[in-house]
């Protein structure tokens, strides 16, 4: 899958993007430890053979159906913008439950903005989802606040839901959701981006 934005290209992870996301990886890691209950991959040291492997993976789930996991770049200059990942897939429904994160070296750029919504809009399009879901942890405001400018509605709070691996306490987290009552179209409030 290769989807463009005004100002983002979304595609498929492969092993060739390795580097680049080692790279943001390590411009975003302070950020991505903040919440080590939703990410907890992030208090691994990061290197660059760790995330080769985690592209071999990404593509061979992709292969399976079980994981969508995807890429975004500045479209003008190739840079990483983040990763989006359509994950825990229920092809009978259809229903996935949404991933994400942002290099913060763009952060405040709205690009993640962007670059969801148009991976959302080409979801719906090729699969029809009835539900996509993001778990939030819900003192990440930042992300509370991306959920809701893309008109996910917010159906609850999970106590207790996950424990800190490293302060050990517990953890609530949102549950965010886009969904459709009948028929095949999602429903929110948001005005779906227009591919390029």
């Amino acid at each position: 899958m290769n989807i463009e934005t005004t100002r983002t290209t979304i595609s498929d992870t492969s092993e060739q993007d390795a580097q680049d996301i080692f790279q943001a990886i390590l411009d975003s890691i302070e950020t991505l430890r903040a919440f080590p209950a939703s990410i907890p991959w992030a208090l691994d040291e990061p290197s660059l053979e760790q995330t080769r492997q985690f592209c071999l993976f990404a593509q061979q789930t992709r292969e399976l159906r079980h994981d969508l996991i995807h890429t975004i770049r500045l479209k003008s200059s190739k840079q990483m913008v983040g990763m989006i990942g359509l994950h825990k897939i229920d092809w009978s429904v259809p229903r996935f439950e949404i991933g994400f994160w942002g290099n913060v070296k763009f952060k405040a750029q709205g690009l993640m903005h962007e670059a969801i919504g148009a991976l959302i809009d080409e979801s719906r399009l090729h699969y029809s989802p009835r539900r996509v879901e993001a778990l939030i942890d819900e003192e990440n405001i930042a992300a509370r606040n991306l959920c809701a400018r893309l008109g996910f509605t917010l159906e609850g709070i999970n106590q207790n839901a996950r424990r800190d691996p490293v302060s050990k306490t517990l953890r609530n987290h949102c549950v965010y959701a886009l969904y459709s009552e009948s028929g095949n179209q999602l429903t929110s409030n948001l005005s779906w981006p227009q591919l390029a």
